[in-house]
């Protein structure tokens, strides 16, 4: 796979685990409104409160069996992007990568880290991109 398809494929996995971790609140939320309701409440739909409570909880753990994976998945991609940053020879390089793809920060925050202009931060980053690709060729 391509570094820059590799750095991004990174981030990808982020946002996935992120929208699945809203899923589970959302999930958790109805669980307590559902735990809360009276079972002699009436209810207005086909299926008994009980029902539903044990379908919410078997798709808690279904969203948490799918974010501990994506977690794998990230910390086994992380892992291998770490390694290939720890092989570039600019320490600039190095920070500007790690901050973008490993701590996720934004252009401005790491100009901000780093004591340089965003486009200095783009130079640097595109350099680091290139030296890394060149490294993975020459590893090949």
């Amino acid at each position: 796979m391509p570094v820059r398809e590799q750095l991004n494929n990174i981030r990808w996995i982020e946002k996935i685990i992120e929208s699945n971790l809203l899923e589970l609140e959302h999930l958790r939320g109805l669980m307590y409104r559902l735990q809360s309701m009276s079972t002699d409440a009436k209810v207005h739909t086909s299926k008994r409160p009980e029902a539903n409570f044990v379908a919410i909880v078997e798709k808690i753990e279904e969203t948490e069996e799918k974010i501990n994976d994506h977690i794998d998945r990230l910390t086994d991609a992380k892992e291998e992007i770490r390694e290939k940053i720890e092989r570039l020879e600019h320490s600039d390089e190095k920070l500007c990568l790690h901050l973008r793809y490993l701590n996720f920060m934004d252009w401005h925050g790491i100009a901000d880290k780093m004591g340089l202009s965003e486009r200095q931060v783009h130079r640097v980053h595109d350099k680091a991109i290139l030296n890394m690709e060149k490294k993975t060729q020459i590893s090949l």
